[in-house]
């Protein structure tokens, strides 16, 4: 954590987007499966570099390889990190299981006050949410006038997906490694 930005809606963390020795030792301990079931952030949204409220909003999953994964990807970029709460399990497994899903994500929309936070209601999902989150096109916001706009991120979120104007849903190559991280 690098300090607080604050919001409207209450005061954000703000997470650096290089990992710490202390990351790198846990990410370790993780693969070697002696934390990996512990190893998650609190859901919540969180702040990359100096995010304004026309910055767009990315959403990822609690376990802390893939919120390390994202945030570092994030490196150089202002961004909103919202954190849902899959209890620890990755993008891809939790939107199979279905704890990484619409209705999880709109939860945690409401939770942070993402309303009062950003000026849009544009949200990137990571594509490996797919299985559990519609890729594209709206999902309602419960006691909301104007629906979220979801858009589809990459399967591995380089930093040029966040200004590029469209991206074509479709097939995307998984190799067996991809699986271990």
């Amino acid at each position: 954590m690098d300090g607080f930005i604050p919001t409207p809606s209450g005061r954000v963390p703000r997470v650096r987007s290089s990992p710490t020795f202390r990351d790198r030792l846990g990410d370790c301990r993780a693969r070697l499966g002696l934390c990996r079931n512990t190893y998650t952030v609190n859901p919540g949204l969180y702040a990359v570099g100096t995010p304004t409220p026309d910055t767009p909003v990315v959403v990822t999953a609690n376990y802390k390889l893939t919120f390390d994964t994202v945030r570092q990807a994030l490196s150089g970029r202002d961004a909103w990190l919202l954190v849902v709460d899959t209890r620890g399990i990755n993008v891809w497994c939790a939107g199979g299981k279905g704890s990484f899903c619409a209705e999880a994500v709109t939860l945690q929309v409401r939770k942070a006050g993402l309303d009062h936070v950003v000026s849009h209601r544009r949200l990137i999902l990571p594509q490996l949410a797919a299985n559990g989150v519609r890729p594209s096109g709206t999902f309602a916001r419960p006691r909301a006038s104007r629906p979220c706009w979801v858009r589809s991120g990459p399967r591995t979120c380089p930093a040029s997906w966040i200004t590029a104007r469209t991206r074509p849903c479709g097939k995307s190559p998984f190799p067996s490694w991809n699986g271990l991280q």
